[in-house]
């Protein structure tokens, strides 16, 4: 296939945005937007985006602000919409490459998070959003005085830094990606204060807003996720009042499905469930 090539966006507000697009083979057939996890970047998307480039859609991908090479203070936001501005920059370039196309959205982790809350608030010109392991309720044990100071912090020091206190080893059960993850300089552990009450606050209402999700929906889950808890996602769809939606549960998979041994399995039910959405 091509290979992917990349560009510099700029945000409504400012910020430069590294992006990279993996062309379809072929006339597209659709147009995929993928939207990143806490601390990691795009580059780390580069075979799910090759699977389904391969299969006719054309696939983007965007680091966030404060994430791989784009701008900002690693792990801090002022808002929780700072990250939909992201995603509305990401969308507006796909658009422009590729126009007239079904438009699908996928968020991994806080990534997932985002993409549940922006087809809630900016859905228009989105055909369908799918969902891995989004960061709604955390498995990850937060110490009681991280979470006071955090909130203590957000307003008077609100870029002050700490440890996001995630393992890499709980990201997958293949070895060859935990090592790949540690070794990776884009990636870092840092969040800010202002960057805990933001996410935290977004996860609330994304889930008090869930009942009038406006999509179609996909949800795939790791059932043995190490640091986002599954519950949190099934209670999501569960309260989703449409009846295209659907949930995928892997008993045994990790946090990342995408990374798993099984990622075949896994990228093929996504495409198969989007195909549904694209023109015969």
């Amino acid at each position: 296939m091509t290979e992917p090539t990349t560009t510099t966006l700029h945000s409504a507000d400012g910020f430069s945005l590294f992006c990279r697009a993996w062309p379809a083979e072929g006339d597209p057939r659709a147009t995929l937007a993928i939207v990143h996890g806490l601390g990691e970047h795009s580059g780390r998307y580069d075979h799910t985006a090759r699977y389904f480039a391969e299969r006719g859609y054309a696939v983007f991908a965007v680091d966030l602000r404060g994430h791989g090479q784009s701008e900002g203070r690693r792990g801090h936001i002022n808002r929780f919409d700072d990250y939909l501005t992201d995603v509305t920059t990401l969308l507006d370039h796909a658009r422009r490459q590729t126009p007239d196309r079904p438009l699908f959205l996928l968020g991994h982790s806080m990534g997932g998070l985002i993409v549940l809350v922006y087809a809630l608030k900016h859905p228009d010109g989105l055909t369908a959003v799918v969902a891995s392991g989004p960061g709604l309720r955390a498995r990850v044990h937060v110490p009681a005085w991280k979470t006071t100071l955090a909130n203590l912090m957000a307003s008077v020091a609100p870029t002050l830094a700490m440890s996001n206190g995630l393992d890499p080893a709980d990201i997958s059960r293949d070895r060859a990606v935990v090592d790949a993850y540690i070794a990776d300089p884009l990636v870092h552990d840092r969040v800010t204060a202002r960057w805990y009450t933001e996410f935290t606050a977004a996860g609330d209402w994304a889930m008090a807003n869930a009942s009038r999700f406006p999509l179609p929906l996909l949800i795939v889950q790791g059932g043995s996720d190490p640091i986002v808890d599954p519950a949190g996602a099934k209670a999501f769809f569960d309260r989703v009042a449409r009846s295209d939606k659907r949930h995928i549960e892997y008993t045994t998979l990790y946090h990342e499905v995408f990374n798993e041994p099984e990622k075949l399995d896994v990228l093929a039910d996504v495409e198969n469930w989007l195909s549904a959405y694209c023109p015969a």
